[in-house]
């Protein structure tokens, strides 16, 4: 029986976010499951975040965790629980993983382009290094 699931949402793409967390309600029997709802800011360069005002960064941060339960609720969930985190998107999944020992990691993914060719994408990365199951929600094409 699955216990808990990590959803890595970004939120500057909503409609994935929404579709994996849509496939989680719908699909999962998530009767006993917990959710964890997981954002990775990009990291800010020292030089960059020493001319921001102090409190930016901390306000961005709360207003991404507010994004992710609204979001959470809006697809109808109701045991879940945000985490944000600053770095590489991968790795901090990756390292989220690894300290909360879920029973499967679901994420959503876009059809790759060429960059994705080139530079891997953030869903591969964890598909390849992931020490759980993982489970890739494709957003349906419109």
């Amino acid at each position: 029986m699955t216990k808990t699931i990590l959803i890595p949402v970004d939120i500057s793409q909503m409609d994935a976010a929404k579709a994996a967390l849509r496939f989680a309600r719908q699909t999962l029997n998530l009767g006993e499951a917990r959710c964890v709802i997981l954002n990775v800011m990009p990291q800010i360069p020292a030089y960059i975040t020493a001319e921001l005002p102090g409190e930016l960064v901390g306000r961005t941060r709360d207003d991404t965790a507010n994004t992710l339960s609204s979001l959470a609720m809006g697809e109808g969930l109701r045991d879940f629980q945000t985490v944000v985190r600053d770095g590489h998107a991968g790795r901090e999944i990756l390292d989220v993983a690894a300290e909360l020992k879920p029973d499967l990691i679901l994420m959503s993914s876009h059809d790759p382009g060429l960059a994705d060719y080139f530079l891997g994408s953030v869903a591969a990365y964890v598909v390849r290094h992931a020490h759980t199951s993982v489970l890739i929600v494709r957003q349906p094409v419109k």
